[in-house]
């Protein structure tokens, strides 16, 4: 009897010790499904973060070619090349979340079969689990990818704001106002000189000083600066004949040049533009001087003549 009731013992503890082995193995196959599903968040999250990216670049790309103000046509080309690069980085975002619904497909198959065969179970993990490896492998290849491009796209940037910068200094136009530059234009004005000279004709010149434009800077900012001389431009281009040279010569200064014109017909263009600047919002005035062409004349000297006529002109306020 007592070795009967010891047999019956040791049967029943190899009953209990095969139960808790398969609760203990359907519990690791449950825990298995919630890891491939949390890896399958994570894998969405990153296929977002990389469309959200792949949206800044395209933004990033547009903001370049208005910013240019498609002035040199290649950047426009440029830019469709970054939303190219963008779209397909979106079709990349799109595949990693078709992957991802696809690994909580496996994981929802995963814990319907949690209770079927345990070998077949175990082998499916670690099929699946070698499967996930190569997918965190390939993920890190496409990282590095857009890390590349994204370094790549910064070169491109840089080289189209130093393309920029130099068709700009090329065109000899100043950026803000679009008036000649200093070089550019002191050249156009030895030239008008020349050809006054030559011809024996009139030629007047004007210095424009825009008034307050320093304390403006300093009391509102520079783009409120950048505004009174963007509007003294304006007026001057307005009022000023199209073949009269208009040239920024130095931070709140202009030097204009009037060819085959008398000083005061010269004086009532200026006063128009005087009077252009009062009728508008901008706030911005000028002072200015005239100086006419005299034999042997350099462009130095009728410019510091027109430049001292500035500072009579103050004075007399």
């Amino acid at each position: 009897m007592a070795a009967d009731d010891r047999a019956q013992a040791a049967k029943d503890r190899e009953d209990s010790g095969a139960d808790e082995l398969t609760a203990v193995r359907r519990r690791e196959a449950g825990l298995a499904a919630r890891d491939r599903d949390v890896a399958a968040g994570l894998r969405d999250r990153e296929a977002e973060a990389r469309d959200d990216a792949a949206g800044d670049r395209d933004r990033t790309a547009g903001d370049r070619a208005a910013s240019n103000r498609q002035r040199a046509a290649d950047e426009g080309a440029r830019a469709d090349s970054g939303r190219a690069e963008a779209a397909d980085s979106r079709v990349r975002a799109v595949y990693d979340r078709k992957v991802a619904a696809e690994d909580r497909a496996h994981a929802a198959k995963d814990r319907e079969d949690s209770g079927t065969d345990e070998l077949t179970a175990v082998r499916r993990r670690e099929a699946e689990a070698a499967d996930s490896r190569v997918r965190a492998v390939n993920d890190r290849r496409v990282a590095a990818d857009d890390r590349a491009q994204g370094s790549h796209d910064r070169q491109i940037a840089a080289e189209d704001r130093a393309q920029a910068a130099k068709d700009r200094e090329d065109s000899g136009t100043d950026e803000l106002t679009g008036v000649s530059r200093r070089g550019a234009g002191l050249s156009a004005i030895g030239r008008e000189i020349n050809r006054a000279q030559r011809d024996s004709g009139e030629l007047v010149a004007a210095y424009v000083d825009v008034d307050g434009l320093k304390a403006t800077n300093d009391a509102r900012g520079h783009a409120a600066g950048d505004t009174l001389l963007i509007a003294v431009a304006d007026s001057l281009r307005a009022c000023l004949r199209s073949y009269d040279v208009i040239t920024r010569v130095g931070g709140d200064e202009f030097v204009c040049v009037l060819p085959g014109i008398a000083v005061e017909h010269a004086r009532q263009r200026f006063e128009a533009v005087s009077a252009l600047l009062a009728s508008g919002r901008s706030g911005a005035s000028i002072t200015v001087g005239l100086a006419r062409l005299q034999t042997g004349d350099s462009a130095d000297d009728l410019i510091q003549r027109a430049d001292d006529e500035v500072s009579s002109a103050r004075k007399r306020r």
